[in-house]
């Protein structure tokens, strides 16, 4: 065989594997079975690689849940502390079903103290209190803490499942005994309520927290009333002139 047909064989077989190279690509970019994941509005999708059998688009495009203020530390009876934390959830068609949160608390020089973790939940646009109390490190020793957030299970619909609780009578006293915020707590849902958290909040006479308290209420009935009564420290022990008229309840179903 001349040198000629010998290159006319060697081309002709580099021409033909770089024709399927080109082929395997092509089929690769251009015909490759759809998915949520190929930046394409294929497959029957709402819009890009979402809707229909893909993740919804509002779950898609959700905004992160972030923390309002800092974290307020208040100093309980025997020495010890409670905390409250502030989550907010911008999204109006998306709540999470679940979230990890972690509270950090450091001493005055920044070295940290201990952790507390927990789960809760949150509806569309709703603010969320987190109030924390087991906690080991004395209130004398705490110099602040952090909220940090992680683990969201984003779900569209929550506020479908929200109760409606009502609160009534609402009062706070204070007396020899300390500050008692107390009310009565309505379901007016068809069904029964496992667990509200119930949390009061009291001021003093220029809009500052100055204590934060929460109660639970179990197993509540569908058109139960159920009273309540939150008590705080002396104003003494907690070191403000308290304005009754500004205590504030929230009601929180997990």
């Amino acid at each position: 065989m001349s040198r000629g047909q010998k290159q006319f064989l060697y081309g002709i077989l580099y021409l033909s594997l770089f024709t399927l190279i080109g082929w395997g690509v092509f089929r690769v970019a251009f015909t490759a079975e759809p998915s949520c994941t190929d930046k394409k509005q294929n497959q029957e999708e709402e819009g890009v690689d979402c809707g229909g059998q893909c993740v919804s688009c509002a779950v898609q495009s959700v905004a992160p849940l972030t923390t309002v203020g800092e974290v307020r530390v208040f100093g309980t009876r025997g020495g010890g502390a409670a905390l409250l934390g502030r989550v907010e959830n911008p999204n109006t068609t998306v709540g999470a079903s679940r979230f990890s949160y972690r509270f950090t608390i450091y001493d005055s020089v920044g070295k940290v103290k201990e952790e507390i973790t927990g789960k809760d939940s949150i509806f569309e646009a709703e603010d969320r209190y987190l109030y924390e109390t087991n906690i080991t490190t004395p209130f004398e020793e705490i110099g602040y803490a952090l909220l940090a957030l992680e683990d969201v299970t984003w779900e569209e619909g929550r506020n479908a499942l929200k109760p409606r609780l009502v609160l009534e009578d609402i009062a706070t006293v204070n007396d020899p005994r300390g500050i008692r915020v107390s009310g009565v707590l309505k379901n007016e849902t068809l069904g029964s309520i496992r667990e509200v958290k119930v949390i009061a909040l009291i001021f003093d006479a220029f809009g500052g927290e100055r204590f934060a308290a929460q109660t639970l209420v179990s197993n509540i009935a569908a058109s139960e009333a159920r009273a309540f009564v939150i008590s705080f420290p002396s104003e003494e022990a907690i070191g403000a002139s308290i304005a009754l008229e500004r205590s504030r309840v929230i009601v929180q179903v997990p």
